[in-house]
């Protein structure tokens, strides 16, 4: 194997320096054949093989002997192997390699003779002979990409590569390619290699159409990918990869109603249940949810949590309908879990829906005690977000807002002070509605601290914002009204 890789090392090096000739187009391998008499001879020594192998084992030396000439015992060689006949293939591209070591049908026999045994080093290491004799074939590269594409990937794509700049329009290469990058999950390169093949090809392999429609939906092309899971479900109505590829994408394209009936292959009874995987039932319950069947969907996303604990994406889902269902401690429990699952991949935006799970379980919630504990947490979570993004108002706006849900009638310094940062970081940007809920509270806190300057000072800039606000006309009255009193 070492010598084998070795080999491949070199050919790679001297392809990719242009020592070997580099022709428009690649060539194709002109095989011998056997007359007549020596192919019924060859025929009639495999059936002698079942009841008398020694026999038959002299009459295939005589025939070697008697056939000097290297075609002739190629072409007896392949018809061994296309027997089946092991020791007679070897035989003959041992002799053949002895008799010519560069004739490229008897290497192309003696690969061949080495991928029945599953040899696939010693198979390499005859195609890779067979390129330095001409680098232009066709069939030596693709056997190669055969036996390289499980061991060592990366060199069998550079073959189909190479195999491509001779001959742009071969569609093999294309879906060899397309095989390998799949494997290799690197889906964009997938998606090039069998958008080349399917456009080209008239009735292309089917398991290649599949792994398209797949590598297109990692690549979240999404309509695409219901365009191919489609036109292979008209064949094949019944593969369950390709129906689960029409439901994910109708909901991916928001046709909801049309996932809602692309469920259908959850029917009872029609696929054994190990067959449906997390995701089958993450989409299920993402469905169910958009059209309001929350318990539905609850069933669902537990269902997908218990196949596969590690899909930290479900958490959040669960959240969310636990949210809806109006049960605020799960909602808070689950979104805790996502986040801490997340750990260092938890960016501001994520932890920002934390927040907003405490938030929406104080105000929405009934147990007072766990309010008191989730306006902390709450408050904690909007403090790293307003350290951490220091330029924008999400942090400060909603440490106001969280602080002031338990007790809204007392004024509260903090409460003004995260208003007042929010104010400040509002200044040259364009969000009148955060601008005017910040100036609310200034315009109440001076009320209530009876400083009628600072109160109309903020009630003339809400005004300027939104002349119909209710709260700073009312404030601005009572002042003018207590001072005719005076």
């Amino acid at each position: 194997m070492k010598k084998n890789f070795l080999t491949s090392a070199v050919l790679l090096i001297v392809m990719a320096f242009g020592v070997l000739p580099v022709m428009a187009q690649s060539h194709q391998i002109e095989y011998p054949t056997l007359d007549p008499e020596d192919e019924q001879q060859v025929l009639n020594i495999c059936e002698l093989m079942k009841t008398d192998p020694e026999e038959a084992d002299e009459n295939v030396m005589k025939m070697v002997r008697r056939s000097r000439d290297k075609e002739g015992i190629t072409a007896m060689g392949r018809l061994f192997l296309e027997k089946g006949v092991y020791p007679y293939a070897k035989l003959c591209a041992d002799k053949v390699y002895e008799l010519d070591a560069q004739y490229v049908p008897g290497l192309m026999l003696a690969g061949d003779v080495c991928i029945m045994r599953k040899d696939w080093g010693s198979a390499g290491q005859k195609f890779d002979e067979a390129l330095m004799v001409d680098s232009t074939l066709t069939e030596p590269i693709l056997k190669n990409v055969q036996v390289y594409k499980n061991i060592n990937p990366i060199y069998a794509k550079e073959m189909l590569q190479r195999l491509k700049r001779m001959d742009p329009s071969n569609v093999e290469a294309d879906r060899q390619l397309g095989d390998i990058s799949y494997s290799m999950d690197e889906y964009k390169d997938a998606v090039a290699a069998y958008g080349s093949y399917y456009a080209k090809t008239q009735e292309p392999d089917i398991n290649a159409v599949k792994n398209y429609a797949l590598s297109l939906y990692a690549t979240q092309d999404f309509p695409k990918a219901l365009e191919i899971a489609n036109i292979v479900l008209a064949k094949e109505p019944k593969d369950i990869n390709m129906r689960r590829m029409k439901f994910y994408n109708l909901y991916e394209t928001k046709d909801y109603q049309g996932a809602a009936a692309a469920m259908d292959y959850f029917n009872a009874g029609e696929y054994p249940d190990t067959l449906y995987n997390y995701r089958d039932y993450n989409y299920r319950g993402l469905t169910l949810e958009q059209t309001k069947d929350y318990g539905g969907a609850l069933e669902a996303y537990n269902k997908a949590i218990k196949l596969n604990p590690g899909a930290v994406a479900v958490y959040k889902s669960l959240s969310s309908i636990y949210g809806k269902m109006g049960m605020y401690d799960e909602s808070v429990t689950s979104y805790k879990t996502y986040v801490d699952s997340l750990g260092s991949r938890c960016d501001l935006v994520e932890l920002f829906g934390l927040g907003r799970a405490y938030y929406n379980a104080i105000t929405q919630g009934t147990d007072s005690v766990k309010k008191v504990g989730y306006l902390a947490e709450g408050d904690k979570v909007f403090a790293k977000i307003m350290a951490d993004a220091p330029t924008s108002t999400l942090g400060p706006l909603w440490r106001a807002r969280i602080n002031n849900v338990l007790n809204a009638t007392t004024p509260n310094d903090s409460v003004l002070a995260y208003y007042g940062e929010t104010l400040k970081r509002l200044e040259g940007k364009d969000d009148p509605s955060t601008k005017a809920e910040a100036l609310n509270y200034h315009a109440w806190y001076a009320l209530q601290k009876d400083d009628e300057a600072n109160a109309t000072k903020y009630c003339d800039e809400i005004l300027a914002i939104d002349p119909t606000n209710q709260m700073a006309t009312q404030i601005k009255a009572y002042f003018k009204a207590k001072a005719s009193l005076q």
